[in-house]
């Protein structure tokens, strides 16, 4: 059984949850050495397999694929418009020409 000590809803301040106990059958919570510890048990994920998520994940592949053969001038390229962006500091370049060709702007 779960005991639930004090909480405010978030739109009365901030949210603070003391609890302790098992919720259902998928969630306990606990206290050690001052930190409060959720743990949930594992959930499977689906796998949609809908024809959009089919020409997404396609698409990502062909990404990743069209990465690993480009020469070095590009990479180069995709190096300085991550090391110029605001937005793509600290990001691998690898990642910043994946996330333009999914938007078709690679």
């Amino acid at each position: 059984m779960a005991i639930i000590d004090t909480y405010t809803n978030c739109h009365s301040g901030p949210r603070s949850l003391v609890a302790r106990g098992q919720y259902g059958n998928k969630t306990t919570i606990w206290k050690t050495y001052g930190l409060k510890i959720v743990q949930c048990k594992y959930y499977t994920p689906t796998n949609p397999q809908t024809s959009a998520q089919q020409a997404n994940r396609y698409k990502f592949a062909s990404a990743v694929s069209l990465w690993k053969a480009m020469p070095g001038e590009e990479r180069d390229f995709w190096s300085e418009v991550q090391k110029c962006s605001r937005r793509y500091r600290g990001t691998p370049p690898r990642n910043v020409y994946i996330s333009f060709y999914m938007l078709d702007k690679a």
